[in-house]
């Protein structure tokens, strides 16, 4: 009896300390979302699954806060290909989302611009069915299986350039046809606490299989299956991935998203919530190319952020302010890379850091403060 006395006292104590997502949390159009990524990730555990857990992530930095305008689909004339979608959003500098926002569901509805696997094509994707991104209400033990398809069909001369060299001949016409295969499970829910705010939140993992197939036609034969012809082509080789989302009811963005590798053993990046207050602000898909170092003034280390780069060989290099070189470093940069630099050799002061291109054009110099304790 003591013991069914202290169960029953148990269970009020834990239904008020979980928390359940509602569709109160989802963006509208006119809201503005904000948030940060850090790609050198320090301390962030994300192991065994707990209820009432505590996610301490408030080592994470970033140079820049990332705005994201939700519009009303009307706004685009591109609307016209997804006539249910009820909002916009610009996720990339060419790639324009079509999304349904609902009481119950976002779904991604179609996209109009880069294609999905970033072959340089300019395509309008529609997603069958769409793809579901965010649920409400959401609890904890909620579990989802979604899958979606979609379907590209070109000339092979409409690609930049030709990724599907290595096939034994030359095709007239290309088709691929992406599925999508999602698992989604709310195994967490508790508190976390990133830079600048304190959240009650549900943890949904997520498991995301991309299968690939390419279909090749010359004139009027029937299409042939080549998949099995481009397994070392990494631009069509299929994709999994894990990430774990926290919802909470605060927040009508994921407080933080954590992108694994693979294997699930190392965080590969994490994206969070960034304050409306936040002083650098870049709009996504207007994303300058350049070079960012934090912290700066810096002590030991400084991280050196490359955004959106095309791909080459860069130099960084770190001078003194009469322009004498003090340390420098060469990397291969395709879009963005963060990289950690030990700077505790150099004195205390004021250096320049600058990126240079393959043909020694410099593409940035700012300013980096050294201090000392």
């Amino acid at each position: 009896m003591k013991y069914l006395l202290i169960f029953l006292l148990i269970i009020p104590t834990l239904a008020q300390g979980q928390v359940v997502i509602g569709s109160g949390s989802f963006p509208k159009p006119g809201d503005t979302l904000f948030t940060h990524i850090d790609y050198l990730p320090n301390s962030i555990n994300v192991e065994t699954p707990r209820q009432g857990e505590r996610w301490d992530f408030s080592t994470l930095q970033s140079p820049f806060a990332r705005k994201m305008d939700i519009f009303p689909a009307s706004v685009f004339s591109e609307h016209k290909h997804f006539p249910k979608a009820n909002v916009a959003v610009l996720l990339k500098e060419n790639q324009l989302g079509f999304f349904y926002i609902g009481e119950h569901e976002i779904s991604l509805m179609g996209l109009v611009g880069e294609d999905l696997l970033s072959l340089g094509l300019n395509t309008i994707t529609e997603f069958s069915p769409p793809l579901i991104e965010r649920r409400a209400p959401l609890k904890f033990q909620d579990g989802y299986q979604t899958e979606s398809s979609i379907r590209y069909r070109f000339a092979l001369e409409d690609l930049p350039e030709n990724v599907f060299a290595e096939l034994p001949f030359t095709p007239d016409s290309i088709q691929l046809s992406i599925t999508i295969d999602r698992q989604d499970f709310v195994d967490a829910w508790g508190t976390m606490l990133i830079p600048g705010g304190i959240y009650d939140v549900l943890r949904e993992r997520r498991q995301e299989l991309r299968s690939v197939e390419v279909e090749a036609k010359i004139g009027r034969q029937a299409w042939r299956n080549v998949s099995h012809l481009l397994t070392d082509n990494k631009k069509v080789a299929n994709q999994y991935s894990v990430s774990y989302y926290f919802h909470s009811n605060e927040s009508n963005n994921p407080v933080a998203i954590v992108y694994m590798d693979r294997e699930e053993q190392e965080v590969l990046n994490v994206a969070y919530n960034a304050p409306t207050y936040s002083t650098n602000i870049q709009q996504i898909g207007n994303i300058r190319p350049g070079l960012y170092a934090y912290p700066n003034p810096a002590i030991v280390n400084v991280r050196f952020e490359f955004t959106n780069l095309p791909p080459g060989n860069y130099k960084l290099k770190i001078s003194n302010i009469l322009g004498l070189e003090e340390w420098s470093e060469t990397y291969y940069i395709d879009g963005h890379r963060t990289e950690r630099v030990n700077i505790s050799s150099l004195r205390k002061g004021t250096y320049l850091y600058s990126l240079v291109d393959e043909k020694g054009k410099t593409i940035s110099t700012k300013r980096l403060i050294v201090i000392k304790p």
